[in-house]
């Protein structure tokens, strides 16, 4: 049987306070929704989207260069490197051309 309680008026803030006992349920840890790319039409990741979160994760800039192309291609700020991406390709600037580059190379020059 429990102990009858005081009278509310009698009770003052703190003591009431140290009279309970209050135990804290610890946060539930945070859920990270899985990161998924956008899917072209035939269901393969958008190469864009893979680049793109490969700099994220790198803190790395990537950023499209207003108004510039390269055969019709976007230019992209990758660092201090200057990219295209064409069929799931990354082509880098390289003196007065572009050349086909893994995305881990390119972080390495970067750094």
């Amino acid at each position: 049987a429990r102990a009858p309680l005081p009278p509310l008026a009698s009770l003052t803030f703190e003591a009431a306070r140290q009279k309970t006992t209050v135990v804290e349920q610890p946060a539930p840890p945070q859920q990270r929704k899985a990161w998924r790319p956008a899917l072209d039409a035939s269901g393969f990741a958008v190469f864009a989207d893979v680049v793109q979160r490969f700099a994220a994760e790198n803190d790395v800039l990537y950023a499209p260069k207003p108004n510039r192309t390269h055969d019709g291609k976007q230019l992209y700020a990758f660092g201090r490197a200057t990219i295209y991406l064409d069929r799931n390709v990354t082509f880098v600037k390289r003196g007065d051309g572009y050349v086909p580059v893994a995305l881990e190379d390119l972080l390495a020059q970067d750094a």
